[in-house]
């Protein structure tokens, strides 16, 4: 799941506070009220980005106490009153998966769940105050709080960060502790924070500035290189633009569309793993045609891993909101309307436009894990070349000029040298191209790109097929060709623009 299937969640369970009266009233007690809302964010976004659990309805037995008492305790500072609001914030957010039939189907009972938050609660205070076991943002946050530095106070923090770096390994102790013992560099490195982390750069890696460690935060030394500027483009306006999804746009859309009418307003039944059951993959595969070539019915794979193309549009169903699981089934989401609205050309062109380019941005990322599977460095590496890609394809079209694929490979892989070992330099060239011809298929079939010439595939080398097997990726579409060229449409040229800005 990604950050927009959380923020659809929360959205959710604020109008469900709201009428719970859980949520303090805005009007009374503004302070108060942001800080829930805070105080949520925080949990859940945490429970994604480091402990890895990216769905927000799926908890099993052990969740409860990882976030508490492996992230909270050790990492969280008190600025939100997760001292003494957290135990009841994850009560209330497990309550409300219940009550909404938006618990995931694999996750344990929420009776269980709420048993084993009744026996940490007593334990959480004495953890988030146990010094011991605090890792370095706490301790750093913790101290600039203790000098009246506000955490969301970016200047003030990067002003204490750069004195408290000017102090020696004895008077940095008060505050690090026993992470000196562990790493005595603790002690004369620069810290830096950006967005409630913090790093400390060592002497010996020559990074000066926390933009090179964080590329979204503002460079503070004025030596890093800027972004470079994105290309004046000729666009139609957004009206046209809006129009041409509705007139040849977007095959992947009305896919989606097709998936929620054929699952029906009254819904079919998933399995533990929030899929379609065996029965669901086989007649869906059937329908959609995504049998693998010289499968039947009766012999095909009945797990979406087994068939990546079913088992895409079903990830990108859920992530949109055109579907979405309630009370063990999958039924039509909110989405849904909003997408026949566009094809039909009916959306104000703002949100037509922003469906369509999240989608796109979706489309440019063949890879991604299943649910709460834990991301391989490989994925996250060949995840970067479509999206490069593309953003050299636009500096090289910026009318819609159609360039050669093998060209534009090369130049995409050059950027990459550094990381190739030598040995493996052509097994990685060869997945590289099989990666960016599978994200082009899907976003030539949104509307994004076309292209012509030589597209013929050709059958990958077998290390190369077992790679792709492993990325959950069918291998049959794959092929790199020769004379193969590509072009960006008037939409795929607005969402790289969006991208790049």
């Amino acid at each position: 799941m990604s950050y927009r299937t959380t923020r659809r969640v929360l959205a959710d369970y604020e109008a469900w506070a709201i009428e719970k009266h859980l949520l303090p009233d805005d009007e009374n007690d503004r302070g108060a009220a942001r800080q829930w809302r805070e105080r949520i964010d925080i949990l859940l976004y945490a429970r994604s980005d480091f402990l890895e659990k990216r769905d927000p309805t799926y908890w099993r037995s052990g969740d409860v106490h990882e976030l508490l008492m492996q992230y909270c305790a050790p990492r969280q500072v008190d600025a939100w009153d997760l001292l003494t609001h957290a135990p009841s914030t994850v009560r209330d957010f497990l309550t409300f998966l219940d009550a909404t039939g938006r618990l995931h189907p694999g996750s344990t009972r929420v009776s269980t769940l709420l048993k084993e938050l009744d026996r940490l609660s007593p334990k959480f205070p004495a953890a988030m105050a146990d010094e011991s076991r605090w890792q370095l943002a706490k301790r750093i946050l913790t101290a600039a709080l203790a000098d009246g530095i506000s955490v969301g106070d970016e200047d003030a923090l990067d002003r204490w960060a750069e004195k408290f770096s000017t102090l020696d390994a004895a008077a940095r102790r008060p505050v690090l502790g026993p992470l000196l013992d562990d790493d005595p560099r603790f002690g004369t490195g620069l810290v830096v924070t950006h967005d409630g982390q913090v790093a400390v750069l060592l002497p010996t890696q020559m990074m000066p500035c926390k933009h090179k460690v964080w590329p979204d935060a503002r460079c503070v030394c004025g030596e890093c290189s800027e972004p470079a500027p994105v290309p004046e483009l000729e666009l139609p306006g957004n009206a046209e633009l809006a129009a041409a999804i509705a007139g040849y746009g977007s095959g992947l859309l009305r896919r989606l569309v097709a998936l929620a009418d054929w699952i029906g307003p009254a819904g079919r039944p998933v399995d533990n793993h929030g899929e379609l059951t065996r029965d669901g993959v086989r007649d869906a595969a059937s329908f959609f045609e995504f049998l693998p070539f010289g499968e039947t019915t009766s012999t095909a794979n009945t797990r979406m891993r087994g068939l990546p193309r079913l088992g895409r549009l079903w990830r990108i169903a859920l992530e949109f909101g055109v579907l979405e699981l309630r009370n063990g089934l999958v039924v039509p989401g909110p989405a849904l309307a909003l997408a026949e609205s566009v094809l039909g050309g009916d959306a104000a062109p703002d949100e037509a436009l922003a469906l369509w380019q999240g989608i796109f941005d979706d489309a440019c990322t063949p890879i991604r894990p299943w649910e709460n599977k834990q991301e391989d460095p490989l994925q996250e590496w060949m995840a970067h070349w479509p999206p490069r890609f593309l953003g050299y394809l636009l500096t090289q079209s910026l009318h819609g000029e159609d360039v050669s694929f093998a060209a534009a490979m090369t130049e995409v892989l050059l950027q990459d040298t550094d990381r190739i070992p030598p040995d493996d330099e052509e097994v990685f060239a060869e997945m590289a191209a099989f990666i960016v011809r599978v994200a082009l298929g899907y976003v030539a079939e949104h509307g994004g790109v076309e292209v012509s010439g030589d597209a013929t595939a050709t059958a990958p080398p077998d290390g190369v097929i077992a790679t792709m097997r492993s990325l959950d990726i069918e291998p049959s579409v794959l092929g790199p060709a020769s004379g193969m060229r590509v072009r960006l449409t008037d939409l795929g040229r607005y969402a790289m623009r969006q991208q790049l800005s």
